[in-house]
This record gives C-alpha cells, sequence and structure tokens, in this order.
C-alpha cells in the first residue's frame, strides 16, 4: 500500500493544504471544460473550411444567371416592344390590305 501524505499536526496548516487541493482541482476542472469547449468550437470551425470556396463559386454561378437573365430579358423586350408597337399592327392591316387587293386583280 503506498505511503499516504500525512495530515500536519497544526490544523491551520491542514485547513491552508485543503483548500489549496480544492483551488487546484477547480482548476483543473476549469482547463478540463475550457478542452471541450475548444474542441466543440475546432469542430464547428472545420465544418466551416469550405465556406470561403463556396462563397466564390455562389459569386460565379449568380453572376452567370443575372448575365443570362439580362440577355433574355432584352431579347424579350424587344420583341415584347415589337408587339406592343401599333406600327407593327398597321404593317400586318398594311399587307394584309395589299394582299386583298392583289388577290382580288388578279380574278
Amino acid at each position: 500500500m503506498p505511503d499516504r501524505a500525512q495530515t500536519p499536526a497544526d490544523p491551520g496548516t491542514a485547513f491552508q493544504l485543503g483548500k489549496i487541493e480544492g483551488q487546484l482541482r477547480e482548476l483543473i476542472h476549469q482547463q478540463n471544460n475550457e478542452a471541450m469547449k475548444n474542441t466543440a468550437r475546432d469542430e464547428k470551425l472545420a465544418k466551416l473550411a469550405n465556406v470561403p470556396a463556396d462563397i466564390v463559386a455562389i459569386k460565379l454561378e449568380m453572376a452567370t444567371l443575372k448575365t443570362d437573365k439580362d440577355r433574355r430579358d432584352g431579347a424579350l423586350g424587344f420583341g415584347s416592344a415589337l408587339l406592343k408597337s401599333p406600327l407593327v399592327l398597321w404593317l400586318a392591316i398594311a399587307a394584309l390590305a395589299a394582299w386583298n387587293w392583289i388577290r382580288g386583280h388578279a380574278q
């Protein structure tokens, strides 16, 4: 059986040693808690390691989609403006009238 530390004969010294032992245990406990917090934080940070690369990829994809949308909006905008224009209607009526006139004179 290992030798145990003997309790000092002086009660004041025994009290102080007990107090120091309790503080040492509390420090060890706090150190273990900090180690657990650090481990949890490190695991979360490891999961976020790809975030900067993902942000760059998302920005590139957004730029590509915006360019495509602008191109489509331009094409549809021109077509929509053309269809809304009274000039197109007038030209269609004129073409229809010319076709009827030519057809009527051809007989």
